[in-house]
């Protein structure tokens, strides 16, 4: 998918290459350095200060100091329920009264598995949901396959604490908070092999890997502002000037980043990128 002028995501359906003599890289104010390098005759959107209407201008014709169009997706699609059954293979699992059963295979054994934590079919897609998410993105990965571990300073209490009640009302299942013999943090871990499932099928796992669907881009904002809150929570600390107040978020997933400063310009606020060259061991 690729985000339009119009700030709708399309459907690539079709890709060309060819090889240019001249290319320009742009500098967009808030936007990382080298936002843009593209070829001389390639349009951009820009506004035209005498008519103060946008007009589509090459490359090649932008001056120091034009305005150019940067867009976000600025629909809104929500969507209620999520469905865990579409990311479960259906031969291991079925749906009984609105709860999912794991098939057993062996017929010296009950039809359905017994030891199995039961997890409601459908969840709703709300801002607690997005604030889970948000958690999961920021300090959260998958473990062993069987579990879902989130990772806090010892002394976040409070957002373990938030976490443990999120995905005891969401899923049903709860963990303990475990703090370090070697340093100054602690971990929670949720065993199930279906909300895994879940989370590496919708974010992804890895550090590096993790990402914000397209459809979460397009909530409710009341909605997006609970995936903003864990986030944040987990990679973001305020900056006080003489005036102001400020939230820095440091991320290194480009697409994490991406996702929050769109729900920031959703909101109406347009958030300043930074690149900040770290070493080759740094992982935040």
């Amino acid at each position: 998918l690729v985000l339009t002028a119009s700030g709708k995501f399309r459907k690539v359906v079709k890709k060309m290459e060819r090889f240019v003599d001249n290319y320009r890289v742009i500098n967009v104010w808030k936007m990382p350095k080298e936002t843009l390098i593209a070829s001389d005759d390639h349009p951009i959107l820009c506004l035209n200060k005498k008519t103060n209407k946008s007009e589509w201008k090459f490359v090649s014709e932008l001056e120091k100091d034009d305005y150019v169009g940067v867009s976000y997706p600025n629909i809104t699609k929500d969507v209620k329920t999520l469905s865990i059954m579409d990311f479960l293979d259906k031969s291991k699992y079925t749906v009984r009264e609105g709860y999912i059963y794991k098939i057993n295979k062996s017929k010296n054994h009950p039809k359905y598995s017994i030891q199995m934590k039961l997890i409601k079919s459908e969840v709703d897609i709300d801002s607690d949901l997005m604030k889970l998410f948000g958690y999961y993105l920021s300090e959260g990965d998958i473990d062993q396959n069987d579990s879902i571990r989130f990772t806090f300073h010892s002394e976040e209490l409070a957002y373990m604490n938030d976490v443990i009640t999120l995905m005891e009302k969401k899923f049903g299942i709860t963990a303990k908070i475990k703090q370090s013999n070697s340093g100054n943090w602690a971990n929670l871990r949720f065993f199930s092999r279906i909300v895994v499932q879940l989370f590496r099928s919708v974010i992804g796992e890895g550090f590096n890997k993790k990402k914000v669907p397209s459809w979460i881009l397009e909530l409710p904002v009341e909605k997006q502002k609970g995936l903003l809150v864990g986030i944040i929570r987990g990679d973001g600390f305020p900056t006080k000037n003489r005036h102001t107040t400020n939230i820095r978020a440091t991320l290194s997933n480009p697409n994490i980043v991406y996702s929050v400063w769109t729900i920031f310009a959703r909101l109406g606020f347009l958030a300043t990128f930074k690149k900040n060259n770290l070493n080759k061991l740094s992982t935040t």
